[in-house]
């Protein structure tokens, strides 16, 4: 029946895809772009896990199933919403060009967004570099596996994130051009260098991500069209392949390392036979099925306190309410109980891997119990606001598409907040700037329009 559920899972999937598609003729649809990643963490993946039973060393087979089941009804309240999005069809566009960005700007605007985008450009480079120099510098937080900086402030440490946006905003300043030039190629990898560097030299799967996903989504902005689903597919596979190989050697990825590269490491983890360095205890699918049970066991659920304290406590400077997580009833270093691991260990029979990450899914589970399905409805239903705002006025609409789009893998393999709370940074930061800077408003274009 596990395996069952799973196919189930898989299928709703990939006919939520197949109709967003169909009905919207747009690969850059969210459920086109979503589908892939919660194919492979909640049907593929749990599948190769359970090949020989073994998940069935950890989990009778009817907790299996509730875990399961409850991942697959998020799943499919996820793709309804998504459906919402859908209804502007494909009448009309097969012969048409639709514009990722569908304001007339002039040469003075490009220039300012330009200049935007150097200058979020450097706030990320700046706390990047502060981060290293916190650590000893970039030799010293790189000559160890996982290495990286170190900041010591929220503020500062999350201010890396305006790589994503600075790159749009330089994407959308070059709309117009005959091609892309080298220079503005070059400036954009720069920006991205944070990133890039995190995900190499410490072998940082989710960063690297992220970063090749907004190098090529910003291609196809600074070249005003859409692309084809052939084209989105091939360059997504490419990106899952380029992660896959740096998470398969990071334990070897440092300066001054000894190790060799090994391709063999690189086919297990893309053919299912590798599941981590800690085990299943370590693995995504495991962490969040415990995480799921152990909640209903003791029958403890947040109720919302958690994220209250993410986007309304945290962003509280620690210098004005230095016990802040603690008055709130949580430890000041992970939001868990100091018997989290007791906790799990009376449910499960096990504990998981401390810092293991449960999924989106779980995540809200634990926060909201069955109301995890209304909320993953209302998830799939923002996104298809955005979309709809995007295909129809373009501008500041699209570049919120594209920064929801770009950490959406964090959804099934980190946790809900670990995506909304970067996606709130961005774009708040990105909504301020063209609203209050740029002070954007020439006058629309139907972005559905066809050229003559």
């Amino acid at each position: 029946m596990f395996e069952f559920i799973c196919l189930v899972t898989g299928a709703i999937i990939l006919g939520g895809m197949l109709l967003a598609y169909v009905r919207s003729g747009d690969a850059l649809h969210p459920a086109v772009i979503v589908g892939p990643l919660f194919i492979y963490f909640y049907c593929v993946w749990p599948l190769i896990l359970n090949r020989d039973a073994q998940l069935h060393d950890l989990f009778s087979p009817d907790d299996l199933v509730y875990t399961s089941s409850v991942f697959c009804l998020a799943i499919a309240c996820l793709f309804l919403g998504l459906q919402k999005s859908a209804r502007l069809g494909r009448a009309g566009l097969s012969s048409r060009q639709v514009s990722l960005f569908a304001v007339s700007l002039t040469a003075g605007v490009r220039r300012q967004l330009y200049w935007a985008a150097i200058l979020l450009g450097l706030v990320a480079i700046a706390s990047y570099a502060y981060s290293l120099e916190n650590v000893g510098g970039f030799v010293e937080a790189y000559s160890r596996a996982k290495g990286g900086g170190w900041t010591g402030s929220g503020y500062i440490g999350e201010a890396v994130l305006l790589s994503y946006p600075a790159v749009l905003l330089l994407a959308l300043s070059r709309q117009g051009m005959r091609r892309i030039r080298p220079t503005d190629a070059v400036l954009a990898i720069i920006i991205l260098s944070p990133h890039l560097l995190q995900g190499t030299f410490g072998g940082r799967r989710g960063p690297l991500f992220l970063s090749l996903i907004t190098l090529l989504l910003a291609w196809y902005v600074a070249k005003s069209r859409s692309p084809s689903l052939g084209k989105i597919a091939i360059a997504v596979t490419a990106i899952s392949l380029a992660v896959a190989t740096v998470a398969s050697q990071r334990q070897h990825i440092y300066l001054g390392s000894e190790g060799e590269f090994d391709i063999s490491r690189i086919v297990e983890i893309v053919g299912g036979t590798d599941i981590g360095e800690h085990g299943q205890e370590g693995n995504e699918y495991v962490v969040a099925s415990a995480a799921i049970l152990t909640a209903d066991f003791h029958g403890e659920y947040y109720w919302g306190k958690r994220y209250f304290v993410t986007y309304f406590i945290r962003p509280i400077p620690r210098q004005l309410w230095p016990t802040k997580y603690e008055d709130m009833g949580f430890s000041a270093s992970a939001f868990a109980d100091e018997d989290t691991q007791s906790r799990y260990g009376g449910a499960v029979g096990f504990s998981p891997v401390s810092g293991a990450s449960t999924g989106s899914i779980a995540d809200a589970y634990l926060e909201f119990w069955w109301g995890v399905l209304p909320l993953f409805y209302l998830l799939g239903r923002a996104f298809a606001f955005v979309w709809r705002k995007h295909r129809l006025e373009g501008g500041l609409w699209t570049v919120i598409m594209i920064e929801m789009l770009i950490p959406t893998v964090y959804l099934p393999s980190q946790s809900f907040s670990a995506w909304l709370h970067r996606v709130l940074i961005m774009v708040v930061v990105t909504t301020i700037v063209w609203k209050y800077w740029l002070r954007i408003d020439a006058p629309r274009q139907p972005a559905l329009a066809g050229q003559h």
